[in-house]
């Protein structure tokens, strides 16, 4: 099985401008720093993908589910799936398909 992973240097870019205005402008007091993004994707197996998103959660979201609508009909087929890419901070298909970050935080485990 070939293994598929994508990280996002604009993600990875949030987070660490996030965490310094928290030291440097709060003075170390907390801020939400969660805007939720997709920096890493490593595909799993059939319509499992794992994603890590900005605030360090690992989680794995099973898509299975969630392919309903003319645009996700290709998705269905595994070896297309498996094509996906990070555009926008989501995980993104060639013919346009995407879910918002919030959405695969919601559903994912």
């Amino acid at each position: 099985m070939a293994s598929t992973f994508l990280m996002s240097n604009r993600s990875l870019a949030m987070w660490w401008l996030c965490s310094a205005i928290s030291l440097f402008l709060l003075r170390g007091r907390p801020m939400n720093c969660f805007i939720a993004s997709t920096s890493f994707l490593y595909y799993l197996d059939g319509n499992k993908i794992q994603l890590l998103f900005n605030n360090g959660e690992t989680k794995v979201v099973d898509l299975s589910n969630s392919l309903n609508g003319k645009v996700f009909t290709p998705l269905k087929d595994i070896e297309y799936f498996k094509r996906f890419s990070i555009k926008f901070n989501t995980i993104e298909w060639e013919n346009g398909a995407d879910f918002a970050p919030e959405y695969l935080y919601d559903i994912a485990s």
